[in-house]
């Protein structure tokens, strides 16, 4: 069943994956991991035949899921900008890693796929809601 985005004024590119670990703890060392690297490092610069530099922000939204993180990542290549909004849920014992691409930044967006996400993911297997640390 699809998630039902409003229409975009330019294309939009979203990727939900899901990772299940062995512990509701393991699960949330992916999200404490990603919160921490966002928070201190404002730049990434890497090498593709050129140089180019990409700018991480943490932003502030509610808590989805059991625990939430999301940041911000935006590259420019040429004159072409290309924003992500990148999510990492916890649901008990698994990760869900959500990212949503345009020519702005799309939390709305990203709220809307990982709160159905999420509904879906404890529909599907509840023992997930109840593995909750």
């Amino acid at each position: 069943m699809p998630i039902t985005l409003p229409a975009p004024t330019e294309p939009v590119d979203v990727l939900v994956s899901l990772v299940g670990h062995t512990s509701a703890a393991g699960a949330q060392r992916v999200i404490d991991d990603t919160r921490r690297s966002a928070k201190g490092c404002a730049h990434l610069a890497y090498d593709d035949g050129g140089t180019m530099r990409m700018n991480l922000a943490p932003l502030s939204l509610p808590v989805m899921g059991d625990d939430s993180t999301v940041t911000r990542a935006g590259v420019i290549i040429g004159k072409q900008r290309v924003c992500t909004t990148i999510g990492m849920v916890r649901v008990g014992t698994v990760s869900l890693n959500i990212m949503v691409s345009g020519d702005r930044y799309h939390s709305g967006d990203l709220q809307t796929v990982a709160e159905a996400s999420v509904n879906r993911l404890e529909k599907v297997d509840p023992q997930v809601a109840g593995a909750a640390s």
